[in-house]
C-alpha cells in the first residue's frame, strides 16, 4: 500500500516576509524535496513494531488553483487501520514542524529567494490521507523481529530469525540489534550477534553498536560488557573507527560502566583486536 498523506504548505518572500499566493509561482515550487529526510527512519510507535513501513520523504506538490502542499508518502505491505492512520499522521505532521522539516525549504528563483514553512495553519487543518493499493504488495522484511526486539522475547526472536527476517533491515534508523541493546535486552542482543546480524553498521544518528552499549540507560553494566566482549572476539572493535572506540568509551566513563570501559580500553590499546 501507498500512505499518501498531504497538507498545506506556504510560501513566503525571504526578504518582505510576505505570502507569496500567485499559482504562476506556487506552480514553479513543486517537486522540491527536504534532503536526507525518510520520516520512516524516526518512527518509534508500538504500534508499528510489527509492519514494515518504508519512506516518508517530504515533498511540495501544487494543486490547482494556488494551492501549496507538502507530501509525505510511504509504504506498507498491507493497509493501515484508522487508528493507526491516526497515529501515522500525528507522528508526520510532527516531522513536518519540528522534526525533518522544521527548517522548511528555500529557494531562488529568478532572483527571488523564496521560504517554504510546512506548518503554517493549526495541526490537522487541510490533512489529507489517502491509502493507494500498489500491485503486487512489497513483501514485508520482517515481521516479528522489532517487536521480539524491543520486548527481549528470545522465542519470538528465534522463530524471526528461523523465518529468515532480514537482521539488518532498520526501523526508526537502528537495526534489530541496536533496538535490543538500546531497550537493555543482552540476551536478545547476543542472541542477533550469533545469528550474524550487522554489528558494524552505524545508525541514522551515526552511532555504533558500542556506542549504544554504553549509552544505553537500560542496559546494565555488566550486560554492556558482555555484548561488547562478543563483539570484540567478532572483530567489530577493528573495523570501526578509532574516534568511535574513543567515544563509546568516553560514555561509559561518564555512565559509570566501568565493566564495559575495560573491556574497550583493553580492545583500544590492542589496536582493536
Amino acid at each position: 500500500m501507498r500512505i499518501v498523506i498531504s497538507g498545506p504548505a506556504a510560501a513566503f518572500d525571504g526578504d518582505t516576509q510576505t505570502e507569496i499566493t500567485d499559482p504562476a509561482v506556487l506552480r514553479r515550487l513543486a517537486g522540491l524535496v527536504v534532503p536526507d529526510a525518510n520520516c520512516a527512519d524516526y518512527l518509534y510507535a508500538p504500534e508499528f513494531d510489527e509492519l514494515d513501513l518504508t519512506g516518508g520523504r517530504i515533498e511540495t506538490a501544487y494543486r490547482s488553483p494556488g494551492d501549496l502542499r507538502v507530501l509525505t508518502e510511504y509504504l506498507t505491505p498491507r493497509a493501515l487501520s484508522a487508528e493507526e492512520l491516526a497515529i501515522l499522521v500525528e507522528y508526520t505532521e510532527g516531522q513536518w514542524s519540528d522534526g525533518a522539516g522544521e527548517s522548511g525549504l528555500e529557494v531562488t528563483i529568478e532572483g527571488q529567494c523564496i521560504q517554504i514553512g510546512f506548518a503554517p495553519f493549526p495541526s490537522g487543518q487541510g490533512v489529507e490521507v489517502e491509502q493507494l493499493s500498489e500491485d503486487p504488495h512489497p513483501q514485508p522484511r520482517f515481521r516479528r523481529l522489532f517487536a521480539a526486539a524491543r520486548s527481549g522475547d528470545l522465542s519470538a526472536l528465534r522463530a524471526a530469525i528461523a523465518a529468515g527476517e532480514d537482521l539488518d533491515c532498520r526501523k526508526g534508523g537502528m537495526t534489530a540489534l541496536k533496538w535490543a541493546i538500546s531497550y537493555g535486552h543482552a540476551e536478545a542482543a547476543l542472541l542477533l550477534i550469533e545469528s550474524g546480524a550487522d554489528a558494524v553498521a552505524e545508525d541514522v544518528f551515526g552511532d555504533t553498536v558500542l556506542v549504544s552499549c554504553a549509552a544505553s540507560r537500560d542496559l546494565s553494566d555488566e550486560s554492556a560488557a558482555r555484548v561488547a566482549e562478543q563483539l570484540v572476539q567478532r572483530g567489530v572493535t577493528a573495523e570501526v573507527k578509532p574516534h568511535q572506540l574513543e567515544q563509546a568509551l568516553d560514555i561509559a566513563i561518564q555512565r559509570g560502566k566501568v565493566q564495559l570501559a575495560k573491556v574497550l580500553s583493553k580492545a583500544g590499546s590492542n589496536g582493536g583486536a
